[in-house]
């Protein structure tokens, strides 16, 4: 698989609330194997899809993306930074937070690019996500 298709079809899956085990468990497969292929964008989708489709059972699958994420947290837009948020948000928070500070600090970088909707999201995720100040999960 190229991360692109696979990014594809989860988002096509999440996109339609399409859940279907044997699938995710194999997505989850092959994104763990090939996540360092992952752009920033194909991350942020992946796990928005996760999130839309309540994956959350692959722990491991969760901490890897989070990890892969923060490696390229300074390639991804706006947009992606607040699909990575919401998506902690609503995975479990506490595989992401280490990602989550890392998210905060690259909005602090770069806040002029942020609309005035990703400043709204990613604060709403990061509340969700009881992320405080100091980076803890509260």
């Amino acid at each position: 698989f190229v991360p692109q298709n696979l990014v594809q079809l989860m988002w096509a899956c999440g996109t339609a609330g399409y859940r279907h085990e044997t699938f995710l468990r194999a997505a989850s497969r092959v994104a763990k194997r090939t996540i360092d292929q992952f752009s920033s964008q194909h991350q942020s989708n992946f796990l928005w899809a996760c999130a839309r489709l309540s994956f959350k059972e692959d722990v491991e699958l969760l901490r890897v993306v989070a990890a892969a994420a923060q490696r390229k947290m300074h390639e991804g837009s706006p947009q992606h930074l607040s699909n990575i948020a919401w998506a902690a948000s609503q995975l479990g928070p506490q595989h992401f937070q280490d990602c989550l500070y890392a998210v905060v600090g690259e909005t602090s970088r770069r806040i002029a690019e942020f609309d005035p909707p990703s400043i709204m999201m990613l604060s709403d995720s990061l509340y969700e996500a009881k992320f405080n100040h100091g980076g803890e999960i509260m």
